[in-house]
């Protein structure tokens, strides 16, 4: 070969390599571009213009897929260059596989975020509606605290209420708690001036007598346990068992919400289940009933409402119970709500435990009666 054909092809070859470096320079200031712009777009979550970006981009190595899909097919029929070509697609099957994943983790976010913006919306709306009912001070806490950081700021609050002319009780902010207090108020909306018409009628309304109620709820679950054929001895009063007794609120830790501290202002502890009637759906249990139970045990135990959730009140006791009166006092709350014994401590041998040294009565009604089949 001539020293000038040399000379060509090695031009041509220096040529060739310049070209592909600063076409590689370019591919590479261009992808470093759109990762920039990509980044800045997600940071302002503008999914619209990280769409259209990766639309372009989806367009462009398709485009390429598609011609070196044809060439490879091509270049197998004639046997002429399979391996550089095949190595060609490869490179290029892989950029688009990466922008259609890019693709599809973006229309993820992109829904996740809206979803995200509609419960957003949807639970501010609902902190503002249940604050428009509670209509006293309100206090914003963390469902996910701690259970005795919330009690030890429970009990901080109620020796202020003391002094100030309130009684605090903790809420969850969810809808079925504020559809089922409006449901026990029996109002035909959630107006104000008729909330609180409600209240000033009903914190002066007569209850009806709590030693009559735990009687005749005593007679009912005696007479359940009998057609059940439970062994009321055995299997209801029963002998005492390891159980963990409660020390703290019974807060659920899985519930991604909005738990409300409020400064209700009545003067009487359980003038608060009158304020925020607690919905008891099984076995019924009115509103006026609820705050009957609760008069009678701040008046005879001083024990007060605290917490309540959808068909859940925490009771504390403020005060020892006297030994001689836990062995009724359990047969009262057991009549008032049966699943505090079968479903949380088994026995009511176990219930005078938890009366006795508990920190926390927690009085939580399941769906179904515990002793229907």
């Amino acid at each position: 070969m001539a020293t000038s054909d040399i000379l060509f092809f090695s031009g041509i070859i220096v040529l060739s390599l310049l070209i592909i470096a600063l076409l590689y320079q370019r591919k590479k200031w261009k992808e470093a571009q759109i990762e920039l712009d990509l980044s800045t777009l997600v940071e302002r979550q503008d999914w619209q213009g990280v769409r259209r970006i990766l639309r372009k981009q989806l367009w462009e190595w398709g485009t390429l897929s598609v011609l070196v899909t044809i060439g490879l097919a091509y270049c197998i029929t004639i046997n002429y260059r399979v391996l550089f070509v095949l190595i060609s697609a490869g490179f290029i099957y892989y950029h688009l596989y990466q922008d259609v994943k890019l693709y599809i983790t973006i229309c993820h976010s992109e829904k996740q975020t809206k979803e995200y913006r509609k419960i957003t919306s949807d639970s501010d709306k609902l902190l503002a509606d249940f604050k428009d009912f509670m209509d006293c001070p309100c206090t914003m806490l963390s469902a996910e605290a701690d259970g005795e950081d919330m009690m030890k700021i429970f009990m901080q609050t109620l020796e202020r209420g003391r002094k100030e002319g309130f009684w605090p009780l903790l809420i969850y902010v969810r809808t079925e708690n504020l559809s089922g207090m409006v449901a026990q108020m029996k109002i035909k909306n959630e107006d104000r001036n008729d909330l609180r018409a409600y209240r000033k009628k009903m914190l002066n309304y007569p209850l009806p007598d709590a030693r009559k109620l735990f009687d005749r709820w005593l007679n009912e679950c005696i007479s359940a346990n009998k057609d059940s054929s439970k062994d009321w001895q055995k299997e209801i009063i029963g002998e005492p068992t390891e159980v963990e007794l409660g020390t703290t609120f019974l807060i659920d830790n899985s519930f991604d919400g909005r738990l409300l501290l409020a400064e209700v202002p009545v003067k009487e502890p359980w003038q608060l289940l009158t304020w925020c009637p607690c919905e008891v759906l099984n076995p019924p249990i009115s509103a006026t009933q609820n705050t009957a139970v609760a008069k009678y045990l701040y008046e005879h135990y001083k024990v007060i409402p605290a917490f309540i959730d959808y068909q859940l009140i925490d009771f504390i006791p403020l005060e020892p119970i006297p030994g001689n009166e836990i062995e009724q006092l359990t047969l009262d709350l057991f009549s008032y709500c049966p699943d505090w014994i079968y479903q949380d401590f088994f026995n009511l041998s176990n219930g005078k435990k938890m009366i006795k040294d508990g920190k926390i009565w927690s009085m939580l009604w399941s769906d179904t009666l515990p002793y229907d089949d």
